[in-house]
């Protein structure tokens, strides 16, 4: 997808669902109805997710029942090392029942190994999303990574001071190639919540409004972490304890 089709392509809405919240994939599937009623058009799944699980594929049939794309949020290490093992490893996750994938640190791969695997798996899945979460990829690096086949990357969007030029470079990088997609905000570090105070008449609701709104129109799509909707404070790493609701 190249960067001028942007405007003309509905947005990829994704709302991430966290295991060590929700644990089981019948506790993901209770949320479905909600989010799919929220407009989202994906739903992704992070942290331990067990693809061997056969109610994986139930929930991500009773997803795509309700229009929603179902994705498994994983790293490239989880594969091992090499093309072949990256590749067995990735049509396992897509053999199990879901949609696609968004790939975390997948600049621990070579650019010719994504290529080949980008190639081998269309193959056999002509229908996967891929998506790769640049976070950690070096800016030099960002448009080799674009370029090896993924459906959408995941810009440095969140972290954008709105001023400095290097977001706007990396974005127009990324969509020669693919769809850029942004975080709404960063879970692990900080909701936006924590950030936001009232403020000429408009309320924390109305901000975290005005935050998506600006985000959905800036890239070509969005990733919102569970508890977003409820002007949630509680970081979402499975590494960090959930202070408050």
């Amino acid at each position: 997808m190249r960067g001028d089709t942007l405007a003309t392509t509905r947005p990829m809405l994704i709302y991430t669902l966290y295991t060590h919240l929700l644990p089981a994939p019948c506790d993901w599937e209770s949320e479905l109805p909600r989010i799919a009623a929220m407009g989202f058009t994906h739903v992704a799944v992070a942290g331990q997710i067990n693809t061997t699980d056969p109610t994986v594929a139930l929930f991500c049939a009773k997803a795509r029942s309700l229009r929603l794309t179902a994705l498994a949020v994983m790293p490239a290490s989880n594969w091992g090392e090499g093309g072949a093992s990256l590749q067995t490893g990735l049509a396992a996750v897509l053999a199990a029942g879901w949609d696609g994938v968004r790939v975390v640190d997948p600049g621990s791969v070579t650019f010719e190994d994504w290529s080949r695997v980008i190639t081998a798996i269309r193959t056999e899945f002509p229908d996967a999303v891929l998506i790769a979460d640049t976070v950690g990829v070096k800016q030099a690096n960002i448009v080799q990574l674009a370029a090896t086949g993924f459906d959408a990357m995941v810009d440095s969007g969140a972290w954008w001071d709105g001023k400095a030029a290097w977001h706007i470079e990396q974005r127009n990088a990324i969509a020669i190639h693919c769809r850029p997609v942004s975080f709404l905000e960063d879970p692990a570090i900080g909701r936006l919540a924590d950030r936001l105070t009232p403020r000429d008449e408009r309320t924390t609701a109305d901000q975290h409004l005005d935050w998506y709104l600006w985000t959905v129109g800036h890239a070509g799509g969005v990733i919102v972490a569970m508890g977003f909707e409820f002007g949630s404070r509680a970081p979402l790493d499975p590494a960090l304890p959930v202070p408050r609701p």
